[in-house]
């Protein structure tokens, strides 16, 4: 079994709060992984780091088969619970280093701002294994930019608590098309081909008032 150390734990921790407040992805993300591999009542889905599923509805509305691995039980229990109607839908809670499966196994394998907690060459080589002959990996992640226009003496002060808790972390940034096309390149290293990449933009705005009611207050 393997070790695993590091912050991937900490979601697992606050399982209620990160399904809360964790965002979804935009619908134009899965019209684009449908248009490019098509996905029904016959095919099997991956998806690695489930989370507790804020980018499995889609997947599970076209009827497939599909499996979740998710390292965090108290994530999977929440997951298990919102998608248990779904009778082709299972999950097995361990790191996706322990799961196994028979090679060219998946039409599909996704994975949703959690396969950066895996290790390169672990992660793509097995993905490649898993997958079939004409099988499609889609890799996707929400990276927030927080936009301090106006807002400057309130970014200063997230900053300073980060500094405090987390050191080596680095003031937010946009993240941009060079950084999209760097991440998809890593993926001709393990023999995968047709790598494409897309950038999709919204804005999402938190009341801290609404924050503060929802989770911080105590009488």
């Amino acid at each position: 079994m393997s070790v695993v150390k590091g912050n991937e734990w900490t979601f697992n921790q606050v399982a209620e709060m990160y399904d809360k407040w964790r965002p979804a992805y935009v619908p134009e993300l899965y019209e684009d992984i449908f248009a490019y591999k098509s996905i029904d009542k016959a095919s099997h889905v991956l998806e690695i780091g489930i989370g507790t599923g804020q980018a499995t509805l889609p997947f599970l509305n076209t009827g497939c088969h599909l499996t979740a691995v998710e390292l965090g039980d108290r994530l999977a229990k929440i997951a298990g619970e919102k998608f248990h109607e779904y009778p082709e839908f299972k999950i097995a809670v361990m790191p996706f280093q322990d799961y196994r499966c028979a090679d060219n196994t998946f039409d599909l394998i996704y994975s949703a701002s959690a396969f950066h907690w895996i290790p390169e060459q672990i992660g793509y080589g097995k993905v490649y294994k898993m997958l079939k002959l004409g099988g499609v990996f889609a890799r996707f992640a929400c990276h927030p930019w927080f936009d301090t226009n106006g807002q400057e003496e309130l970014a200063a002060a997230i900053y300073r608590v980060y500094r405090k808790f987390v050191p080596e972390a680095k003031a937010s940034s946009e993240y941009g098309e060079e950084d999209a096309r760097r991440r998809a390149d890593i993926a001709a290293k393990y023999g995968f081909a047709d790598i494409q990449y897309k950038l999709y933009y919204r804005t999402q705005v938190y009341s801290s008032e609404e924050v503060y009611k929802a989770d911080f207050h105590r009488k």
